[in-house]
């Protein structure tokens, strides 16, 4: 086994406010199937790795993840490497750091006055919150939010089963997912002041909004769905002349996933180039450039953490000739017939599927037998590929884990 064997990449960052951080890293470079990896954290002061860590730890395969517990505020180093068996086969591993900021200073108190709270207020994603059209639902929100129907609901699905003639039964076709209904029933206090702004968030029509929500256990307890409002209920009776008026809408949703409120983002990296030109012994996977160099793949791993696929956008940054994209994982693969000069951007829209080069619609340079691909849940191996040079260019991902 050589010693010029690596993680792919490493990535640290501090959990919140808290003294803790998370580390994540990528698989090796190369496909040698690796027992576990090692993973070493210590102040960025000390300069040596050899008894100056704080924490050290063996993470067995498959788990690529590790959250370790600090001493407080601080810059600290983080180390990955490789085990690929007992005693010595331990091989090199690739370095990061991360700053532990300390937590901010809590607010100075402020005395609650009765009737000062207003419907549009920041959405900071607390606990049984929501937001729709800048009017925060729940919370300290005059909205109160009394029931949401329909996010854990199953969409309705669209069958193209056919009927037999003169048999019993239909022949199976594919099952698509219709739209999203959602309804929300809500209170709004003090209706004089509140029920404009509510009224004018929740206006029938228009094109879709994001509705955020942090409900525990819906979509990693901070999700969104894009929907638009359909119907709209409110009823004046003694509650409302009481002040407290009661609404109830409902929204639909065309796209029935509901999707992390937060964007997830990863760079994929082109193959890389071996030194020389030697052939033998292989290592795979391998690609041969036309100039005869041996080139590696550089997988990124890219994980959907919901239950359902999920279609990214890429953005390819050139120089390029001819690239593509491919999902090792299923095999497809999504490649352009154009030339990207130094700096230019192709953007790809896997969802809508939009293909834009400087803002104009090259949809007809996808090449013949390209497929469009999503993420499945779960880790997703993607790789950069192009027919000339690989030097400077990139491209990047983004996606947003999804549930159904």
């Amino acid at each position: 086994m050589a010693d010029d064997i690596y993680v792919s990449w490493v990535f640290a960052e501090q959990v919140a406010a808290s003294n803790a951080v998370r580390v994540s890293w990528g698989p090796p470079e190369r496909d040698t199937p690796a027992l576990a990896h090692l993973v070493y954290i210590k102040p960025s002061t000390q300069s040596s790795w050899s008894g100056g860590e704080l924490q050290s730890l063996t993470v067995p395969m498959p788990a690529m993840e590790h959250t370790f517990a600090v001493p407080g505020p601080g810059t600290y180093d983080v180390r990955v490497r490789i085990r690929y068996g007992a005693g010595t086969s331990v091989y090199l591993g690739k370095d990061t750091a991360v700053a532990v900021e300390p937590p901010p200073p809590p607010p100075p108190p402020v005395a609650p006055v009765w009737g000062d709270e207003t419907v549009q207020q920041p959405y900071e994603a607390q606990s049984w919150t929501a937001e729709y059209g800048g009017v925060l639902l729940g919370g300290p929100s005059p909205v109160l939010l009394e029931e949401v129907s329909g996010l854990l609901d199953a969409p309705e699905v669209r069958s193209s089963d056919k009927e037999l003639l003169q048999r019993d039964g239909l022949v199976p076709g594919v099952d698509y997912l219709g739209d999203r209904a959602i309804t929300l029933e809500m209170t709004v206090l003090d209706p004089d002041r509140n029920l404009s702004d509510v009224l004018a968030a929740f206006v029938p029509g228009g094109s879709e909004r994001p509705f955020r929500f942090a409900f525990p256990g819906v979509a990693g307890s901070d999700g969104v769905v894009n929907c638009r409002v359909r119907k709209r209920d409110i009823k004046i009776d003694h509650m409302h002349v009481a002040g407290a008026a009661k609404v109830v809408v409902e929204m639909a949703a065309t796209d029935p996933r509901l999707y992390a409120n937060r964007e997830e983002m990863a760079r994929v990296e082109p193959p890389r180039a071996r030194e020389g030109t030697r052939l033998f012994p292989a290592r795979f996977p391998l690609r041969l450039r036309k100039d005869g160099a041996q080139v590696y793949a550089a997988r990124t791993s890219l994980t959907n953490r919901g239950n359902t696929d999920t279609w990214p956008r890429f953005k390819l940054v050139g120089p390029l000739l001819s690239p593509a994209i491919e999902n090792k994982g299923t095999g497809q693969r999504l490649a352009f017939d154009l030339r990207l000069p130094a700096g230019e951007v192709l953007e790809v829209d896997t969802l809508r599927r939009e293909v834009l080069h400087s803002g104009a619609n090259v949809f007809g340079s996808v090449t013949p037998g390209s497929e469009w691909f999503s993420f499945a849940p779960g880790p997703n191996s993607v790789e950069l590929e192009a027919k000339q040079g690989y030097e400077g260019m990139f491209a990047e991902a983004r996606w947003r884990s999804a549930w159904l």
